[in-house]
């Protein structure tokens, strides 16, 4: 039957390519999909968090509006997906069915023609449609995979997020806390950029030292921060804390060692009390003190729960932006760390609370290691070094009026 050979290699050359765009478009379909679910969801939990919030204000029939049309946008999606799956198998049982009627037809003149007998007809009807079965299960497989391929390319976004390596060392080789930072040739870039923020950069910042560093927005301040305490990795080199690499700090170690004050209030979802301890970690009676020095105990006190009032950590919080920011700042300084490390966290804060902050840092002045990022006069005037991030190096500027230096990365030591 070596004519009828032609018909199923015809109609799977055909088949394969369309099944294959079909394929494509039902991964962007379940792409779609997931992100609709993800809104519908992410609304519904963040509402029935709030319910009380919601019933109090009378929002009720608002949310249940807002719902119905992520609810809607959802159900089009999953159209979208259950239509771009049935068109896969649809495309298989058509094309099944095409190369049926084709061998029948062309077999059907090539033994009237004497090319091939009706044992050879029958036959190669009968292997094209075995052939067909395992083309099928292939189809079945191809959709899963659309599913596989959209959860690897979810789990991917998961794992470029820098890590911290938590290689944990034995407490008792710790030295107290000094307050000194070296850097030594670090390189750092974000995983998904090609472009270094750092570049072979050396610094080091004596302990007691109170810096002021700036520069242009992009320019690499937060990352440099997030380096020193811990929460970013460089790229190339090293970073110590006391002359231990950073990376080598156990977690409960390093608050004592490294205090990251952030430009947003980090709040974790719990109680007051459970956010300033660390969930237990950081003993009460050091929270009590730093929480006194920056009147967080007075505002607390208001509250009717007290220091056992519930935070989501979200917008749906009754206490304000600025008292989130100071219970942030006590979680953050209660361990007592000997390096305080200051980004912007001035801008989260009403004028008390950024009364109390400036007063609390001026009295930390000379006691611990201070790095400063603030745009603001009083903040930046503690500072008796500058250090301003340049696209080709760092300018260093002192309150003595010693001379400008620029000097490029590789060759920086300060």
């Amino acid at each position: 039957a070596t004519p009828l050979v032609v018909i199923p290699l015809l109609i799977l050359s055909i088949f394969i390519p369309i099944s294959i765009f079909y394929g494509y478009a039902l991964r962007q379909a379940l792409h779609n999909r997931e992100g609709a679910d993800d809104q519908r969801f992410n609304f519904l939990v963040e509402a029935l968090e709030g319910v009380h919030t919601v019933k109090a204000f009378a929002l009720e029939k608002f949310f249940e509006r807002r719902y119905e049309s992520l609810e809607s946008s959802s159900t089009f999606e999953n159209y979208r997906t259950t239509e771009a799956t049935s068109k896969i198998f649809n495309n298989g049982a058509i094309f099944s069915h095409i190369m049926v009627a084709a061998i029948i037809s062309y077999g059907a003149w090539c033994v009237l023609e004497g090319q091939v007998t009706t044992g050879g007809l029958i036959a190669s009807l009968l292997l094209s449609g075995r052939m067909m079965q395992p083309v099928q299960k292939a189809l079945g497989l191809w959709v899963r995979y659309q599913d596989y391929v959209l959860a690897r390319v979810n789990l991917e976004q998961i794992f470029k997020a820098p890590q911290q390596n938590q290689i944990r060392t034995d407490r008792e080789k710790l030295i107290l806390p000094e307050g000194q930072v070296v850097l030594s040739d670090v390189d750092f870039k974000y995983k998904d950029s090609e472009q270094y923020l750092f570049k072979n950069l050396t610094l080091e910042i004596e302990k007691k030292d109170c810096i002021l560093l700036s520069g242009v927005h992009g320019s690499g301040k937060t990352a440099l921060l997030n380096m020193i305490a811990g929460t970013y990795p460089p790229s190339v080199g090293t970073i110590k804390i006391d002359g231990l690499d950073v990376d080598r700090y156990h977690p409960e170690d390093l608050v004592r060692y490294v205090g990251l004050i952030r430009t947003q209030p980090l709040i974790f979802r719990g109680t007051i009390r459970e956010n300033m301890t660390a969930f237990g970690q950081i003993p009460e009676k050091y929270v009590q003190e730093v929480a006194a020095y920056l009147d967080v105990d007075k505002e607390v006190a208001k509250l009717s729960g007290g220091l056992d009032t519930f935070l989501s950590g979200d917008h749906t919080d009754s206490i304000p932006l600025g008292l989130k920011q100071r219970i942030s700042i006590v979680r953050s300084l209660a361990p007592k760390p000997k390096i305080v490390i200051f980004d912007n966290a001035d801008r989260s804060l009403d004028k008390n609370g950024y009364a109390t902050i400036f007063s609390f840092l001026a009295r930390l002045k000379g006691k611990a290691t201070l790095i400063l990022v603030s745009d603001d006069q009083n903040i930046t005037n503690l500072a008796n070094k500058r250090y301003v991030i340049q696209e080709q190096g760092i300018s260093i500027e002192t309150t003595e009026n010693e001379k400008n230096v620029v000097t490029p990365y590789r060759e920086l030591r300060l």
